[in-house]
């Protein structure tokens, strides 16, 4: 190769290499952009949305419609279609919890997330879905945020043994939310879609 075209190759080459995008630095748990949105979310506490959810186990699939209806510490959530038992109504607060089937039977406990597990065979982690819906981790309990996207939102966190996945946000009003989740562990993998998010004052 004459030095002339050598010289043209390396040019190229060295031109392509500067137009491949730098890595983005990635935003840190103390930013400003994470506290300010995360101080946002702390203060939505009324609130609701409807969607669908898809969850699978090594033996188990459900597919069906959820809604959720969140007042300060009281909680209503709706759950259709997955289900041998049909619909059911989970609804209660931090210390009281109720199961209802078809209309028809009723179940209490303390725990919500054993009381539906234990009649549907559903593992959802309902008391920290309260606050991962919003995208935030749950409270008094250790967490790893292990990445953040560009607008200082949670992409990815652990907690209490669950890989949390926030794959895509919307705009209600003013407050960025999540209407995508993914949640996985050792036992289930759910698929969370938020089709309607409400934020009520």
């Amino acid at each position: 190769m004459r030095p002339v075209v050598w010289f043209s190759v390396v040019s190229l080459f060295l031109v392509s290499a500067c137009t491949i995008k730098p890595v983005k630095k990635p935003v840190a748990p103390d930013s400003a952009a994470w506290l300010s949105h995360q101080n946002t979310l702390k203060h939505v506490d009324n609130w609701q949305f409807s969607g669908r959810f898809a969850a699978k186990t090594d033996t188990e699939n459900w597919t069906g419609g959820i809604s959720w209806s969140q007042s300060m510490q009281e909680y209503q959530i709706n759950i259709s279609g997955p289900l041998s038992s049909g619909s059911i109504s989970l609804e209660g607060t931090e210390d009281y919890s109720k199961l209802s089937v078809s209309d028809s039977e009723w179940y209490e406990d303390i725990n919500p997330q054993l009381l539906l597990q234990h009649h549907t065979g559903l593992k959802l982690p309902i008391e920290e879905l309260r606050y991962w819906l919003r995208g935030l981790p749950a409270l008094n309990s250790a967490h790893k945020i292990i990445e953040f996207n560009e607008a200082g939102q949670l992409q990815k966190l652990q907690q209490n043994n669950w890989e949390i996945s926030f794959k895509r946000y919307k705009n209600v009003g003013t407050i960025s939310v999540p209407d995508k989740i993914f949640l996985l562990n050792h036992e289930i993998n759910v698929r969370l879609i938020i089709q309607k998010w409400q934020i009520r004052s």
